[in-house]
């Protein structure tokens, strides 16, 4: 309801707050605001229309999440049973290389949550000016925990990351404080907080200590591989395959690239447009080839020769 100014970086006794723009304009219109993407307040509401059907993992991940869908149903009433440490919000480290699944995650959570998911730009967050970061931070907090909000702080090394020790430049010490301030307002706030990293031990432990759930998102096994491949190429029901290329429940591909399931599903579009280019659905094993390397060549994976590919018979196991 109250915030102070931004111009106040630390409130003094004799500051006096304001009211804060969103709660004026609920009072005034009735209607909840958006707050909108600015320097001031770089996060924006994180969505998506996919569901758990969509995220397909691995065995050990799969199990992982679903014991963080049980936290982000129950947290608030298992923290107020008795023996029960009486923390904050729930607070969930996932860590993975990009593409294996991370941010969808995070949106489906939220929304077994039922609360809004917002996604803080940190690139913005970190500033080059003393105290600025902090003051960021503040906003963000104060709004967040005004709307009930879960914060999901994706690729969060830049500013969870391990404070410097010993022979300390100026600018070293001012990045240490601006760490403390941060896990003193992770303590401090009520609602959720999923970090996203692609390296999880260069997290400061002060922060990992802090996490409920830790989970790594592992990049796909040939197994489940396979099943990606068929959940975006065959799910759909759009494009029409040759016989080569699917055989055996996508075990070549599976076998001779190791992707992701955002590389997959990007190189479902790009097969998509070529057939919309084409005007025909069918995408023979050689076109198949060839989209394969250009698409190889753009996004890594199969830049090399891939005329290798569908040309022999698999037994089916």
């Amino acid at each position: 309801v109250l915030e102070w100014s931004e111009a106040i970086s630390i409130p003094r006794l004799n500051d006096i707050p304001q009211i804060s723009q969103p709660f004026l304009q609920q009072l005034l219109t009735g209607e909840a605001s958006q707050l909108q993407y600015s320097p001031d307040f770089p996060a924006t509401e994180l969505t998506t229309t996919k569901t758990w059907d969509d995220l397909i993992l691995g065995e050990r991940t799969t199990m992982l999440v679903s014991q963080a869908r049980k936290w982000v149903q129950h947290y608030a009433q298992v923290s107020k049973q008795p023996g029960v440490y009486q923390g904050k919000g729930y607070r969930l480290m996932m860590s993975g290389e990009s593409g294996t699944g991370k941010t969808m995650a995070a949106a489906l959570l939220g929304r077994d949550a039922e609360k809004p998911v917002y996604r803080i730009d940190i690139s913005n967050i970190v500033d080059k000016y003393v105290g600025e970061t902090s003051k960021k931070l503040r906003r963000i907090f104060e709004v967040a925990e005004a709307q009930d909000w879960i914060l999901f702080f994706d690729e969060g090394d830049a500013l969870f990351g391990k404070r410097t020790e010993g022979g300390q430049s100026s600018n070293e010490r001012y990045a240490n404080q601006e760490v403390s301030y941060l896990l003193y307002k992770m303590e401090e706030y009520q609602g959720m907080i999923f970090l996203a990293t692609n390296h999880r031990y260069a997290i400061d432990k002060a922060f990992a200590r802090r996490f409920d759930s830790i989970i790594r998102f592992d990049s796909p096994d040939k197994y489940t591989l396979q099943r990606l491949w068929k959940h975006f190429f065959e799910k759909p029901g759009y494009l029409e395959l040759d016989p080569a290329i699917t055989q055996a429940d996508w075990r070549e591909l599976a076998e001779n690239g190791k992707v992701t399931a955002a590389w997959i599903e990007k190189f479902y579009a790009y097969c998509v447009m070529q057939a919309t280019h084409s005007g025909d659905k069918y995408i023979s094993a050689l076109a198949m080839q060839e989209y394969l390397y250009w698409f190889g060549c753009e996004h890594g994976f199969f830049e090399k020769e891939t005329g290798h590919l569908f040309q022999k018979r698999y037994q089916h196991s």
